[in-house]
């Protein structure tokens, strides 16, 4: 199987598990543009990464604040998975995709990473 097929079985298996992982929210998931990981933030003693992304902000849910990045939530299941692609798209310079649902610390919240 060649990397590009198990890299999107991979995305695939992520999306659903963090699809079928979080209750139904009344906003709808909605997907960012293709773009690039521009900044990562993570600090001090919480595991929880903020990221911010060059395509135009999504916040379906009317989170208060969209100027401090995208947040990942460090209890939910996928974290370490998003991190390692996060991190090795910024590392690669490769575009990434969000899924964005919901709030956490008040910022759009991201369920889902997708790198191509």
């Amino acid at each position: 199987m060649s990397v590009r097929k198990v890299i999107g079985l991979m995305v695939s298996i992520v999306v659903a598990n963090a699809m079928l992982a979080y209750p139904v929210y009344a906003a709808d998931a909605v997907f960012t543009e293709w773009g690039t990981v521009v900044t990562l933030q993570a600090g001090w003693t919480i595991d929880r990464m903020l990221v911010f992304h060059s395509a135009p902000m999504k916040n379906p849910d009317n989170c208060p604040i969209t100027t401090n990045g995208y947040i990942i939530d460090e209890k939910a299941r996928g974290r370490k998975t998003f991190y390692a692609l996060l991190l090795g798209a910024l590392l690669n310079e490769r575009e990434t995709a969000l899924v964005i649902l919901g709030c956490f610390e008040d910022r759009p919240r991201i369920v889902s990473v997708a790198i191509r």
